[in-house]
């Protein structure tokens, strides 16, 4: 093969892979199928372009402990689901994880895929997903017709009925902006264009409705500017100061808002104002409010179960089943009739119930790993490293252990964390692990 063909071969594979990545944000608006299409998408191309190359990894305690909870995962989801509850076919996502990071990472390390020039041009996919949802605002139905619900008090924008909006931004918001901003700060037009975004967001964040979602990027932004020691600190605080300065007057003068956050405060607080009917027959009132919610029956069920099967858990995927026998309605909650739900709404009780307590050590050692890590290399490494940053303060923000969140392995939402974790070891592995 002549030099120019094997150039002209190079440049056509590193622009296919980078698309590939690039589409998995706007895929993941479009839905489920097409998400996971550009996923099994990329493993596929990865097989026929690299071959057996992609097994090549670094040999180090990290890798071993992702493979070591990786197969667990897998162990659990193929016996142990099976023992209590049917069939179901979860380990095809643990291997679809497992094979997702090997070809990232040899496609990273071989510097076929740009994963800063991925996100830097997702911020205009966020542009399009703000018209979007600034459009729902005004008129109550989105471009595409979904309407605005009014029950919920909530915009989703483009996810329609979904309204997951808010964890959406959660995940994708800092990665673009911090990558995007980098080398741009200094011209005058990208300060205001940056601004406007920030400013936006913010507003957005708070309409989406999604207290946790909002809650999250604020603590992402606070890791931003206090943990991290990067240069030009001052712009991001500035910034910081200026989109509070903003959401403070719409969180205090927009009705539906300040319904959402009063609300949070009376769940937390002082959930004997929200219990219209306290005189349920055979429901019990937890002295702690936030166990009388509808999410806090969740929570004491994931714990009973885990009590029920301590070591191995009920299954992967199987709280759906098991939290809706007539032996968890003992619970002491005003929402008991309410447990039943796909998963506890929380990481580490969806880990205790399904997975027990191997899976949770498992996957706690290995997060906790990462962290030790990333703090210890970031000290050592005087060179600044911004998508180690960006990704360490995504994982931490989702991990953050007492906050309600999505279900780790059986929601679109828990793959994009499994993925965002990938890009995390990725760098690990190719910048800081020798």
């Amino acid at each position: 093969m002549s030099i120019k063909k094997k150039l002209n071969k190079n440049f056509f594979k590193k622009e296919y892979f980078n698309i590939l990545y690039s589409l998995i944000m706007p895929s993941f608006v479009v839905g489920q199928v097409a998400f996971k299409i550009i996923l099994i998408l990329i493993i596929l191309s990865s097989l026929i372009s690299f071959n057996f190359k992609i097994f090549s990894i670094n040999k180090n305690k990290l890798n071993f402990l992702f493979f070591v909870l990786i197969l667990y995962l897998i162990f659990n989801s193929l016996l142990i689901s099976n023992i209590y509850h049917e069939y179901n076919n979860r380990y095809l996502t643990f291997i679809g994880i497992f094979l997702f990071y090997l070809t990232s990472d040899y496609a990273y390390k071989n510097k076929i895929i740009n994963l800063k020039y991925i996100f830097k041009i997702q911020i205009l996919f966020f542009f399009l997903i703000y018209i979007d949802t600034i459009y729902q605002i005004i008129f109550l139905k989105d471009l595409f017709g979904y309407d605005y619900y009014f029950a919920y008090d909530r915009f989703a924008g483009p996810f329609g009925d979904e309204f997951i909006l808010g964890s959406f931004m959660s995940f994708f918001l800092i990665p673009c902006f911090l990558i995007y901003s980098k080398d741009k700060f200094h011209l005058l037009s990208n300060k205001i264009f940056l601004i406007i975004f920030g400013l936006i967001s913010i507003y957005i964040a708070l309409k989406t409705g999604e207290r946790i979602a909002f809650m999250t990027i604020l603590l992402q932004i606070f890791l931003l500017i206090t943990i991290f020691n990067f240069k030009h600190k001052s712009r991001y605080i500035l910034l910081t100061i200026s989109s509070l300065c903003i959401a403070i007057p719409i969180l205090a003068s927009d009705e539906s808002i300040k319904k959402k956050y009063t609300h949070f405060y009376q769940i937390l607080f002082n959930y004997e104002s929200l219990m219209v009917d306290n005189k349920k027959k055979n429901v019990q009132i937890n002295p702690i409010g936030f166990f009388n919610s509808q999410t806090g029956a969740h929570f004491l069920t994931a714990a009973e179960i885990w009590k029920n099967y301590p070591f191995f858990g009920v299954g992967v995927k199987n709280f759906r089943y098991e939290s809706q026998k007539d032996y968890y309605s003992k619970i002491k909650s005003h929402h008991v009739m309410q447990r039943s739900s796909t998963h506890p709404h929380n990481f580490q009780l969806e880990l205790l119930s399904e997975t027990g307590l191997l899976g949770f050590l498992l996957f706690n050692t290995f997060l906790i790993f990462i962290f030790y890590k990333v703090i210890y290399k970031i000290k050592e490494n005087k060179n600044e490293n911004y998508l180690l940053i960006v990704f360490s303060i995504i994982i931490f923000s989702k991990y953050f252990p007492i906050k309600t969140d999505s279900s780790l392995y059986s929601s679109s939402l828990g793959l994009l964390f499994w993925i965002f974790i990938v890009f995390l070891l990725i760098q690990i592995n190719n910048k800081l692990i020798s």
